[in-house]
């Protein structure tokens, strides 16, 4: 099972072969911020979600080191 918020925006899923593991990017519905789980299997189990990108009172774009 994917730990996305219910009514999240959209997905995508995608393989690494260079992280070498299967990859949910998503945002949840409203926010201004797109999460990332990680996976050995496309049907998980899905690691816990990390902030991958957020937008700050700027309107800029920062990335974040997970």
């Amino acid at each position: 099972m994917i730990d996305s918020t219910p009514g999240a925006a959209g997905n995508t899923v995608f393989y690494s072969e260079a992280l070498g593991g299967f990859y949910n990017v998503f945002m949840p519905f409203g926010s201004s911020t797109a999460y990332m789980q990680s996976a050995s299997a496309p049907e998980g189990p899905w690691s816990c979600a990390y902030r991958a990108l957020s937008y700050i009172y700027q309107r800029t774009l920062t990335a974040c080191a997970c």
